[in-house]
């Protein structure tokens, strides 16, 4: 059973001796540099600031009173593959910072998450015979099994970050997307994202094969070049 969290239990359920959790109580003091291709991570307590050439592409991190300190992004979960037909047709001169994804709902991005969650609310999302046999754990309730599946995850990239690095044009076609393995998460962790007003749970998949810098204190993810996508 679940609920006690140490490292001794934290150990047994990543698989690895470990001696302890860095938490976003101590993560949203810094701007932190992630680099898990590279096995790198780097605090810092000045602002970050890359100066490749390439582009780069933020995304708002937002904080809710229902879950202090636990930051949030907001995507819309999808088997669609292209969210283009969105984005409204831009005329010359309009304020590209003001679009918006329709249908985007909020999910906690967890940097401790193997998987990504999203919730059981709408009859028929997942296809019967989910393709996907994942093995996680939640400290409340322990390892637990469950199904998941290839989804299209998409966010509304404020725009107005990347306008002078990259032709608008590329902005439009999708760079806003990735591909993550999404479960189905457990009655009880449901019911926990449900209380707390979020769609579902952001894991590390998202990171996973990119660089990126983590910004709570201004509200901000970072990815260098592109957004990831598998």
């Amino acid at each position: 059973m679940g609920g006690l969290l140490n490292p001794e239990s934290l150990s047994s359920y990543v698989g690895c001796p470990l001696d302890g959790l860095i938490g976003t109580d101590t993560l949203n003091h810094f701007d932190v540099e992630i680099n898990l291709p590279s096995g790198f991570i780097r605090f810092s307590k000045d602002h970050i600031v890359w100066h490749e050439p390439d582009a780069f592409f933020e995304h708002n991190l937002v904080f809710s009173d229902r879950m202090p300190g636990i930051p949030l992004m907001r995507a819309v979960c999808s088997f669609e593959k292209d969210f283009c037909h969105f984005w409204p047709n831009l005329q010359h001169g309009e304020d590209m910072a003001a679009l918006d994804l329709p249908g985007a709902e909020y999910y906690v991005f967890d940097t401790g998450a193997k998987y990504s969650y999203n919730q059981m609310k709408i009859e028929g999302f997942f296809p019967a015979g989910m393709p996907l046999e994942l093995h996680d754990f939640w400290p409340p309730m322990g390892k637990f099994k469950t199904e998941g599946a290839f989804l299209c995850l998409s966010f509304p990239t404020p725009l107005h970050s990347i306008a002078q690095k990259v032709d608008r044009d590329y902005c439009l076609t999708g760079q806003n997307q990735t591909v993550l393995t999404v479960g189905l998460p457990p009655a009880k962790l449901n019911a926990h994202l449900e209380r707390c007003g979020v769609r579902g749970i952001i894991g590390n998949e998202l990171i996973r094969n990119q660089a990126c810098i983590y910004s709570a204190r201004r509200n901000k993810l970072t990815f260098l070049d592109s957004f990831p996508r598998k």
